[in-house]
């Protein structure tokens, strides 16, 4: 397995009481299908929300993941 991820922005400024949908690209770098399943760390679990949070990639595509 070989993937590879990255967002589309860099810093990011989000006031109290609001939210930011920032993009997630995932790429699998392999020959073959994969499948991944994204999971937050560092913050508590109600903070962050993922759409979609489980992935399955033929070998060299790509996905597009909200981070909110």
């Amino acid at each position: 397995m070989a993937a590879q991820a990255w967002f589309s922005s860099g810093d990011v400024e989000v006031a109290p009481g609001t939210t930011a949908v920032l993009q997630l690209t995932v790429v699998n770098l392999a020959d073959t299908t994969d499948s991944f399943v994204l999971t937050p760390v560092g913050m508590p679990s109600g903070w962050t929300t993922l759409r979609p949070a489980n992935l399955t990639l033929f070998g060299g595509t790509q996905q597009i993941v909200d981070v909110e």
